[in-house]
């Protein structure tokens, strides 16, 4: 289940059913998931969490950036409309050393 206070985009879906020639119930289900800039400023770990848990394919890059906290996102792609198994890269803020 996403937790309303993590989960910045929607999701909705909807299942038609149907008798196959057989007599038996058939379920017709389509799912979208909408991903928005609200994931933007999160922390990294829920928010790729919550994409497997969406049935997306979230794949890390890391980037250094002046004042953002280590382990922060601070982009996604692709936003809008995606189906299940898409695959989604967060960009999350790099600990600079040395």
């Amino acid at each position: 289940m996403l937790s309303p206070g993590l989960a910045p985009w929607a999701g909705t879906c909807a299942a038609r059913a149907s008798l196959d020639e057989y007599g038996r119930w058939q379920v017709d289900e389509s799912v979208t998931i909408v991903i928005d800039a609200g994931l933007i400023g999160q922390p990294a770990r829920p928010v790729v969490r919550q994409l497997r848990q969406a049935g997306l394919v979230p794949r890390v890059e890391w980037s250094y950036v002046g004042n953002v906290p280590a382990g922060t996102v601070i982009a996604v792609k692709p936003r809008g409309d995606v189906e299940p198994g898409t695959v989604v890269t967060v960009t999350v803020a790099a600990l600079r050393t040395g």
